[in-house]
């Protein structure tokens, strides 16, 4: 059953979290998040197995292509509202609200921008008049997406995730079947992207008339009154954070597909379809997380780094099995996946997947980096990370093609995580990490055990083994503790 939003629900959370009741409040909000998320990424990367095969790699380079630009260019459209705004809103909700209009105003301006700023050059630089339409409309599929994040951000501020979980579930489901039906019976990359962007368009303007009830007859609609000062200092921080990730997260994208042909872009992009698959539970946890970091940062307890080093533990015990028995099997599972024509999408899958629990980590990172108000330093270190990895995959992509693309995304996770933690630490943000770090080992070394034992066997079943030697071993030396897992159930009676 899909999680719905009400406003009770939605009141009901926000006494929780006024309450101090954290640990419910993360776990109701990760719950309706997993509803949403699960059925968006499970539809979307279905989606991408069906146009790998039904495109073939050529059509499938173009499009990722297409989706790595517009991934890199969206984040000037936001001009970091949305980062900002789950914060503002988790401190001062009320004076937030009194600002709407002049935050949709500048999002609005910098949205045309952007689209005009990228559809004259695509148009005079393109190949051909079809590959020009598909960077454009994949651009505005992007765009609008990026306009219902902004709404989804003002209610995670809430902390209130239902809305986001039910609208993201049902568009996620209309844009997966139609796009495989028109994929299949058409051949035609164009014709799929223009039903992603009717889609898109559609979850906006959902998005858009739920918000305006939420905000209700409030001060914000007055254009004469004198509104309360905004922190543009701030939102021009979450605005270069939000560039300078998306960089060093798809730049390695737009370099391949500026060096190389569209086929070999098609393979690396297989490999980032099926890495995104995986990062759905760190996803969620990091954040639930975040508006608990927002609002708790002055508290008189502990609460702050309470929730840094459990939600630190929990990202480590999920996102790092997936990561390893996807390295160990990631040729089989290329080929199961998209087909033979893929197979030189394995070698830089066993490398990619590292990127997930890394994206996962630095995701928590900057959440928590956010909510304690150290933004100058989050800018810089992305900063940092954006420059490393353009300079980088320039050589490596042209020495090592795919695989060293993949290298160069993980290295610049790396490089930024060991430095957000030093500054996270040094600066008496949090304390250090306390993990559980035998038990871990342990059952990571039992999930590689089987998974090699079990080459020659059905690679789903290797898999399915090797991930349950990993959860017996960690439930053994409690690394995963009772409380774990009665959180789990309390998630899936709220998903439920």
């Amino acid at each position: 059953m899909t999680a719905t939003s009400t406003p009770e629900t939605r009141l009901g959370t926000e006494r929780e979290a006024e309450n101090g009741d954290t640990a419910h409040v993360v776990t109701r909000n990760a719950g309706l998040l997993a509803v949403g998320t699960i059925v968006a990424r499970l539809s979307t990367f279905a989606l991408a197995i069906v146009m790998t095969r039904a495109l073939g790699p050529s059509s499938y380079g173009q499009y990722g292509y297409a989706g790595a630009l517009a991934t890199v260019v969206v984040p000037i459209a936001d001009v970091g509202l949305t980062s900002w705004i789950v914060r503002e809103v988790a401190r001062s909700r009320e004076q937030t609200e009194r600002n709407m209009r002049r935050l949709l105003r500048l999002k609005t301006v910098m949205t045309l921008l952007v689209l005009v700023g990228v559809t004259v050059p695509a148009f005079l630089t393109a190949s051909g008049f079809e590959v020009a339409a598909v960077i454009v409309v994949v651009l505005l599929a992007n765009l609008a997406d990026d306009w219902a994040q902004f709404v989804f951000g003002y209610f995670r501020g809430r902390e209130a995730m239902g809305f986001e979980s039910g609208v993201t579930a049902v568009s996620a489901i209309a844009r997966t079947i139609g796009g495989i039906a028109i994929a299949v019976t058409t051949h035609r990359l164009i014709a799929v992207v223009i039903w992603m962007l009717l889609t898109s368009g559609t979850q906006a303007v959902w998005a858009a008339r739920r918000l305006r009830g939420a905000l209700g007859e409030r001060p914000w609609v007055r254009l004469k009154e004198k509104l309360p000062p905004l922190d543009w200092r701030g939102i021009a921080a979450m605005s270069l954070i939000g560039f300078f990730a998306t960089i060093y997260l798809r730049a390695d994208s737009v370099i391949i597909g500026s060096i190389y042909d569209d086929r070999t872009l098609g393979y690396y992009t297989s490999a980032y379809a099926l890495v995104g698959g995986l990062q759905i539970l760190p996803w969620m946890i990091a954040v639930a997380a975040t508006p608990v970091f927002a609002r708790s940062f002055e508290g008189t307890d502990d609460l702050f780094d309470a929730s840094w080093q459990e939600t630190l533990r929990v990202v480590l015990v999920l996102a790092l099995p997936f990561a390893l028995v996807t390295c160990l099997l990631a040729d089989p599972i290329v080929h199961l996946l998209f087909g033979a024509r893929f197979g030189p999408a394995g070698p830089a899958l066993a490398i990619l997947v590292w990127s997930s629990p890394l994206w996962a980590l630095n995701m928590l990172l900057a959440g928590l980096l956010r909510g304690a108000g150290r933004t100058l330093s989050l800018t810089a270190v992305t900063g940092f990370g954006a420059l490393l990895n353009i300079g980088l995959n320039i050589w490596a992509v042209r020495t090592f093609g795919i695989n060293g693309a993949a290298t160069v995304t993980v290295a610049t996770e790396g490089a930024v995580l060991i430095v957000l933690v030093a500054i996270a630490i040094r600066q008496g943000v949090v304390r250090r990490p306390r993990l559980p770090l035998f038990g871990l080992s342990l059952g990571l070394a039992a999930l590689s055990g089987v998974a090699v034992l079990g080459r020659s066997w059905p690679v789903i079943l290797t898999a399915l083994l090797a991930l349950a030697a990993y959860l017996v071993v960690v439930r053994l030396t409690r690394v995963i503790t009772d409380r774990d897992i009665a959180t789990l159930r309390r998630v899936a009676g709220r998903a439920g």
